[in-house]
């Protein structure tokens, strides 16, 4: 036998008390609760308390730390509980704990404890901040590739039109021997607009090459392109001691031996512009390569990362706003918090899926104000696109049942095998007997 004293009910902890086995951990949590219902609703102007319930409540404590709780008492208790908590709707324990600031100690003293719905709001307002960063940083690097693919196209164009007109003077000039306009502008006038077409080129190519930082062509030529100014330069040294008239490459012969061979500065000048011209087919090639991978860079940024970027800038924007509502109206909970990150992901698809099917181009509805502007919105609120996609998956699911039961109908029923006819006389007994008439 123990010669221990056990302490008095008033001195035991909570917990022990329970260890007892007298209190169930439910009820020890719900009056820590009732306290926390309590203390909220008595900051709150718009809502009263029933005295009543305010009683059973404390009373209900008392008794837990007495070690006095009875059956009767926990009835009491839950009923009350139920009612406080109706009474603080749609403010719940888990939302208060979140939202508003409690009391922690540590060895410098009492300090208010960060909450979670603290700890959200900083997390995504960082989130927001990276996301706006990364946007407005891909939205730039769009704008100056599309800006410079524009003017390389415009600059190019001009420049051919431009050396056009420089050979159509030239040819006329040599026939009538006569300097001639055209459109207003001399021989000198267009030959000064092509180089500075030329150099407005050459500038705008050093940036577009800038632009694209990501790959790097070298100036190659194709194999066939290749093998032909091999075949070109080999026809040139061939023609050291030969001469081509015209008649000849009229008739297809390539060669005729002439009295007066070339020399071989003039073979080496015909080289040297053969060279000329293959090395400005590379540099041509290049151009275009650089072009092409800008223009799909261009088209990806537009159809891809843009629109997702907006769609989760306008879901961003959209937790935010809620998050703010939730705070102030004290409904913020872990729950929130799952149905933030869900909103999150589904903005960012529902942008994308924008992208997909919106265009620049296209200038009818909400197409109209520019498929970021569209991604955007539907980011902020993704119900309206997916209640359009189950609108869309509902009606085409009614008209493929539809046209299912259409062709059932109209199915040819199959016709009825007529009795078989006996070739024999019927029966007299089986012959319906008419009734005799009366005089």
């Amino acid at each position: 036998m123990s010669d221990s004293i056990d302490p008095p009910i008033d001195s035991l902890p909570l917990e022990e008390t329970y260890a007892s086995g007298e209190i169930s951990p439910e009820v020890l949590q719900a009056s820590e609760d009732a306290q926390i219902f309590i203390s909220y609703i008595a900051w709150q102007d718009n809502i009263e308390f029933d005295e009543d319930l305010l009683q059973v409540l404390i009373e209900s404590r008392l008794l837990i730390q007495e070690g006095k709780w009875t059956p009767e008492a926990e009835l009491r208790f839950w009923l009350n509980f139920d009612k406080l908590a109706e009474l603080a709707a749609p403010v719940t324990i888990e939302s208060i704990k979140a939202t508003l600031p409690g009391l922690g100690k540590d060895n410098g003293g009492v300090f208010l404890k960060k909450t979670d719905a603290a700890k959200a709001v900083r997390r995504y307002r960082l989130w927001a901040i990276v996301s706006l960063f990364f946007l407005l940083v891909c939205q730039i690097y769009w704008f100056i590739g599309t800006d410079l693919t524009t003017n390389l196209n415009d600059i190019f164009r001009k420049r051919t039109q431009v050396d056009e007109q420089i050979d159509q003077m030239k040819s006329v000039a040599a026939a009538e021997g006569a300097t001639i306009s055209l459109d207003n502008r001399t021989l000198p006038q267009l030959e000064k607009e092509s180089k500075v077409l030329n150099q407005l080129l050459d500038a705008n190519y050093e940036l577009l090459r800038d632009w694209v930082f990501f790959q790097t062509f070298s100036a190659n030529l194709t194999e066939y392109n290749t093998e032909r100014y091999k075949k070109l330069e080999q026809d040139i040294q061939d023609r050291l001691n030969t001469k081509v008239t015209q008649a000849d490459l009229d008739q297809g012969i390539i060669t005729q031996k002439i009295e007066t061979p070339l020399t071989q500065a003039e073979i080496d000048q015909e080289i040297r512009a053969l060279h000329l011209q293959k090395e400005f087919d590379k540099a041509r090639n290049k151009f275009f390569l650089y072009q092409l991978s800008a223009e799909f860079t261009l088209r990806a940024l537009q159809s891809y990362l843009l629109p997702l970027l907006y769609g989760l800038l306008g879901a961003m924007t959209y937790v935010l706003r809620t998050l703010s509502t939730e705070i102030k109206t004290v409904t913020y909970s872990a729950h929130s918090e799952t149905r933030f990150r869900l909103r999150l992901s589904l903005g960012s698809l529902a942008g994308m899926v924008i992208g997909w099917f919106f265009t620049p181009d296209a200038s009818t509805g909400l197409a109209s104000l520019g498929p970021m502007t569209v991604a955007f919105l539907t980011g902020y609120n993704v119900d309206i696109l997916f209640s359009l996609m189950d609108k869309l998956v509902n009606s085409i699911t009614t008209s493929i049942q539809g046209s299912g039961k259409s062709q059932e109908t109209q199915k040819p029923q199959k016709a009825k095998k007529p009795a078989p006819v006996s070739d024999e006389s019927p029966d007299s007994s089986s012959l319906p007997v008419l009734p005799e008439k009366t005089a």
